[in-house]
């Protein structure tokens, strides 16, 4: 089984206006000086494990910009930025991107106008990204997660399909794609593909090949983060 061990950490100074940042109970505004004081704690922890911390100054324009974990989707193999969904936290992820090219030499972003997503909605586990639905993570955006985590899709139109669907023959014009990903992403890629699916029982069929070309297969898992 595959594990994790990352080398850097990137942070970000609390800003003042985190005392009005978003919360899910309002419970009053915080303590700056206590918020301050637990990132400083939260620093010196990663720095304990010999990681190299990146500590970005405060952003005022972004109360909520301290919670740097929202704005990208970190893997051993690439980065993905964010699209977060909050109106407030919008311009958080483009104000990362440079620190995490400074970093991978993969990056990709989510981009989509209909496309929300922030990270701490995902959970990745050794073989897959798990991603929930909620206020700030939307379907498109996990729609585009999930197209950006496939190495490549060959398109092939004119496909003439004649089947039997609840006691009729149909024929329907379709467009046959063929998607390469690593076998660990199939469920999460099969998952929001159907929910993007126009049909009510779409066809995705999963081939796992005898034999791939070495050289072919390494870039498929290269070019898929968190793939396998």
């Amino acid at each position: 089984m595959r594990s994790y061990s990352f080398t850097h950490a990137i942070t970000r100074q609390p800003p003042a206006s985190a005392i009005h940042g978003l919360r899910a109970v309002d419970t009053g505004a915080p303590d700056l000086a206590q918020m301050r004081a637990h990132h400083a704690d939260y620093i010196a922890a990663l720095k304990s494990t010999g990681a190299v911390v990146v500590e970005l100054p405060a952003l005022e324009a972004f109360p909520d910009s301290l919670f740097v974990e929202d704005t990208a989707l970190c893997l051993p193999e690439g980065a993905v930025v964010m699209r977060p969904g909050a109106p407030t936290r919008l311009g958080e992820a483009a104000l990362m991107a440079p620190h995490l090219h400074a970093l991978y030499t993969d990056v990709r972003v989510i981009s989509g106008a209909d496309s929300f997503i922030e990270a701490g909605d995902i959970l990745t586990t050794e073989t897959e990204v798990l991603v929930g639905r909620s206020a700030r993570t939307n379907g498109a955006g996990i729609a585009e997660l999930a197209e950006k985590v496939a190495a490549c899709g060959t398109i092939i139109p004119g496909a003439r399909s004649i089947y039997n669907w609840k006691g009729s023959i149909e024929e329907a014009k379709e467009v046959v794609v063929i998607f390469k990903i690593p076998k660990a992403n199939f469920s999460s890629f099969e998952k929001e593909l159907r929910e993007i699916h126009p049909y009510e029982v779409p066809e995705i069929v999963a081939f796992d090949p005898a034999a791939v070309c070495h050289a072919y297969a390494e870039w498929i898992v290269s070019s898929c983060a968190g793939g396998e």
